[in-house]
């Protein structure tokens, strides 16, 4: 009688599967796994990325082990990396079943507020590396928050583009943008749907979309309509009925 306990016509004395579970069972004894069990076999972790706080000049960032593949202990980290993906820093330490889901991991930071990281948790056991969600973090809050253009579409380089008002880079620290087309204005949202611009030589001028590219002109007091042509910006003056020089 020849014992084949999977029944793939290979004798368990030479068979080095006998579940058939695709693991030697030299592998799965050595790493804790029933060699007679199908279902019982390592696989790769699964783990999520949890939310980061900060704390006193130190973020704290969380994973959570939702599975450790049949293992009893293995190792979970968060990788940390700048606004175009660059590893400022990876945090690593060994967990076990023994200990709660959730890891913590402290980092004390010297990064300006304001600045824009990246973080994903991972984890890693016999099998291989599984990582969580990436997810982005503003150093000291998002400086977006509340301002008249966090809507825009987001572009490389952290330039915004208006459906209707252009393509600007806005500076986080004031509410100065540079407009591509417009160069250097100042803007300050009236809270109504409109936008008042503060340009050099024109000082300020009021629009909002409905009636963009049409503006109003505070020190001329009507209302002027602006052309693009050959790479160059005009404004034409209702007032006098012709385009400024």
């Amino acid at each position: 009688m020849v014992e084949d306990f999977d029944g793939d016509g290979e004798e368990d004395h030479f068979d080095p599967d006998d579940d058939n579970d695709g693991f030697d069972d030299s592998l799965e004894h050595t790493l804790g796994f029933n060699p007679l069990d199908r279902w019982d076999y390592p696989q790769a972790p699964i783990v999520r990325t949890l939310e980061v706080s900060e704390q006193n000049g130190t973020l704290i960032f969380g994973a959570k082990i939702l599975s450790s593949g049949g293992f009893a202990r293995l190792d979970a980290g968060v990788s940390i990396l700048d606004e175009s993906g660059e590893l400022i820093a990876e945090l690593i330490q060994t967990w076990n079943t023994g200990s709660e889901t959730d890891v913590s991991f402290y980092y004390e930071f010297a990064l300006e507020p304001g600045l824009k990281i990246q973080y994903q948790a991972f984890a890693e056991n016999y099998i291989g590396t599984t990582k969580g969600q990436q997810v982005e973090y503003w150093i000291g809050g998002d400086p977006t928050l509340g301002k008249w253009w966090k809507s825009d579409s987001q572009l490389a380089g952290g330039w915004r583009e208006s459906s209707w008002l252009g393509t600007y880079l806005p500076n986080l620290e004031n509410d100065w943008v540079y407009h591509l087309l417009l160069g250097w204005m100042y803007v300050q949202h009236d809270e109504q749907g409109g936008v008042w611009l503060w340009v050099p030589d024109e000082k300020w001028l009021w629009t909002k979309e409905a009636v963009w590219p049409f503006l109003w002109s505070d020190s001329s007091e009507g209302w002027l309509y602006l052309i693009y042509s050959k790479g160059s910006h005009y404004l034409y003056d209702y007032s006098t009925e012709s385009v400024r020089p």
